[in-house]
């Protein structure tokens, strides 16, 4: 109305239940007439005794026009004595009777309706009888509360607003006006399990009250505490004094975790964001210094001193924590020179054929802090499975990204996830044998990777060997280099590119194999003719030579020539 001395009244429930009904579509379907309307707005008078219009509520409402508007129109006996049945029960918490006790008092209410049911007498009485067990269950929970002797002390001391006197053992046992409350882990209180209800409400307001200079005091200590009380767990968790108080978080790079101090549930977190901030400061100053300590030599190749191209690639291998691929890094390999590989070799860098990598960090426990840093920045739960733990390969898991093999120290070939100094060593060991001729998959070589001799045949050619057969057994030989001629060379001259073999042209699906390393033969002797007229001079053949250590110093060599 205009008149502004009338105001419009607060919705009432019936008429807030009567608009949530009408919102259903199984609802509005059946309310098209004035007799199903009118039905309708007495179901939506079924009071909710717990007055929060819960979608319970209206859920029982709607299920009760449901029955009454179908062809019966009576609530069906044995789905009134489910509901029924469900709400007498004795158990549970003050809060939890305080709910059953509203629930059968709107069941109450319906009974009462002699239209809607068939024997409303009978449900009657059960409702009352529900209603009686009820509330003799809930004094008795009252009466136990109040007359719990640590409840009532803490309650009393709370009121009386003074301060409470709280203590905590070695053990972490806190006690509250020599009361028993709980436990202290880290900075985390844990209550009493035996604690319901308003008897763990009272005890959380007693222990903030109590612990607070305790946590102060701990937050102090911690800020002082040396490196060697703080710990990390494999699943990223880190702890002081055997607490668990933290965990890693993203930060900002795999070597730059951010640090997420353990929280109470609910009502019971004891720590200020000041002083969460706090132990982030020191945890963070404590990590950065743990990682340094485990990533030495990555850190020590990150300090040399020799040029952009040597920067780029230490760049490179901190991003994957010390180890990836060579064809990821193969134009800052080729522009080192000799004295930028003696430094890099000295820090401890290997630069293989297929991997560059520092072996220090290829240990397990490096290892494990590898996976568990990529874990942490990819936000991995469960970190993925990887070679760990003297198992050197396992079966590639395609779902991941290629960036947490290099991170866990491994190169994918052949189906396969390899930790990359045992891929060089078999990619050391094939060449030793195909520098003899042909050679077989056997077992022994197998194991150099940890995998089958079945298995291994998808290795070896990503390692750029071909396979063949002689007599009905498979072989494998390298396929040959196809090298540019140099600028003034001609084929078959010293330094030109060395044809292919006839069954490497012929055979078009194994043209299309990764160039592999070159095994190279003496000079080539043609049969028929005389030697002196065309003016070849025939040479002894040249000893076998023992495949070079690659721990050598003159391994540089080695790389310089395949390199060319």
């Amino acid at each position: 109305p205009p008149d502004p001395a009338l105001w419009r009244k607060t919705d009432a429930e019936d008429h807030l239940s009567l608009i949530a009904l009408a919102r259903r579509a199984e609802v509005a379907a059946r309310a098209r007439d004035p007799a199903a309307l009118r039905l309708l707005w007495e179901v939506a008078q079924v009071p909710d005794f717990r007055k929060i219009l819960s979608d319970t509520h209206i859920g029982l409402l709607a299920r009760l026009y449901g029955h009454l508007s179908g062809p019966g129109g009576r609530l069906p006996a044995d789905w009134v004595a489910g509901q029924v049945a469900r709400i007498d029960r004795m158990d549970g918490d003050i809060d939890t009777l305080t709910g059953r006790i509203a629930h059968i008092r709107s069941w109450t209410y319906i009974s009462h309706r002699g239209d809607w049911l068939d024997d409303a007498a009978h449900w009657q009485e059960r409702a009352l009888a529900i209603e009686d067990r009820l509330s003799d269950a809930l004094h008795e929970r009252l009466t136990q509360r109040f007359v719990d002797r640590r409840t009532a002390v803490l309650v009393r001391r709370m009121d009386e607003d003074e301060k409470l006197i709280g203590a905590v053992r070695e053990n972490g046992e806190v006690l509250v006006e020599g009361e028993h409350v709980g436990r202290l882990d880290g900075f985390r209180f844990l209550p009493d399990a035996s604690a319901e209800g308003e008897d763990a409400r009272a005890i959380l307001t007693a222990a903030r009250r109590s612990l607070r200079d305790e946590i102060l005091r701990r937050v102090a200590a911690l800020e002082g505490a040396p490196d060697r009380t703080f710990g990390l767990r494999g699943d990223g968790r880190i702890t002081w004094r055997g607490a668990v108080i933290a965990r890693l978080a993203p930060g900002e790079g795999l070597l730059s975790p951010g640090i997420a101090p353990r929280m109470t549930p609910g009502a019971g977190e004891l720590l200020e964001p000041g002083l969460r901030d706090r132990i982030r400061a020191r945890l963070a100053r404590w990590i950065e210094g743990h990682l340094a300590r485990a990533f030495r030599p990555l850190r020590a190749l990150g300090a040399l001193d020799l040029g952009g191209g040597v920067r780029g690639l230490a760049y490179q291998l901190d991003e994957t924590l010390g180890s990836l691929p060579r064809v990821r890094v193969a134009e800052q390999v080729r522009a080192l020179g000799p004295a930028e590989r003696r430094a890099l070799a000295a820090a401890g860098l290997r630069i293989g054929l297929h991997a560059v990598y520092l072996p220090a960090l290829l240990k397990p426990e490096a290892l494990r802090l590898r996976r568990l840093l990529w874990s942490v920045h990819h936000e991995f739960d469960d970190p993925p499975a990887a070679p760990l733990d003297g198992t050197v390969s396992t079966p590639l898991d395609s779902t991941l990204p290629e960036s947490f093999f290099a991170t866990v120290g491994c190169i994918a070939l052949g189906g396969r996830a390899i930790r990359v100094d045992r891929a060089e060593k078999l990619a050391e060991e094939a060449r030793r044998l195909a520098g003899q001729g042909p050679f077989v998959a056997t077992p022994l070589l197998a194991a150099t990777v940890d995998c089958e001799a079945e298995s291994l045949g998808p290795v070896l050619r990503a390692l750029g060997f071909r396979r063949a057969s002689e007599q009905g057994i498979e072989t494998y030989t390298p396929v040959r280099r196809r090298r540019s001629s140099r600028k003034g060379s001609r084929p078959g001259k010293r330094g030109g590119a060395a044809a292919p073999p006839a069954h490497v042209r012929k055979n078009g699906a194994d043209s299309e194999i990764e160039q592999g390393p070159e095994i190279k033969k003496g000079p080539e002797i043609k049969k028929g003719g005389d030697a002196k007229k065309s003016g070849a001079t025939k040479r002894a053949p040249r000893p076998s030579r023992a495949a070079p250590d690659p721990n050598s110093p003159f391994a540089v060599l080695r790389e310089l020539k395949f390199d060319r």
